[in-house]
């Protein structure tokens, strides 16, 4: 079964937290809905709701951050902050 999606700009997304592509919203036999990137494609599950895969796609960890402090704090300087995390350089 051949599946026919249509594509919703919308400035509510974030980048993709992986590449830093544009996102967009994509709409599936009227009823299902999924964020996907225009870069490497990754996106959220498909769900009914178009608020959900809105919100399940500008959601973001602190994770990187915290990574970042405890590198600070034990004097390692060798790391670059980016929009996707943290990159390591020697």
């Amino acid at each position: 079964m051949m599946m026919t999606m249509k594509a919703e700009n919308s400035n509510k997304l974030k980048p993709c937290p992986f590449c830093g592509g544009k996102a967009k919203l994509h709409q599936a036999y009227n009823s299902f809905w999924q964020v996907q990137c225009n870069v490497c494609n990754i996106g959220t599950l498909i769900t009914t709701d178009k608020e959900r895969a809105i919100s399940v796609w500008n959601r973001r960890t602190k994770s990187h951050k915290l990574l970042r402090i405890k590198q600070k704090q034990k004097g390692e300087d060798n790391a670059k902050q980016t929009q996707i995390g943290v990159i390591f350089h020697k």
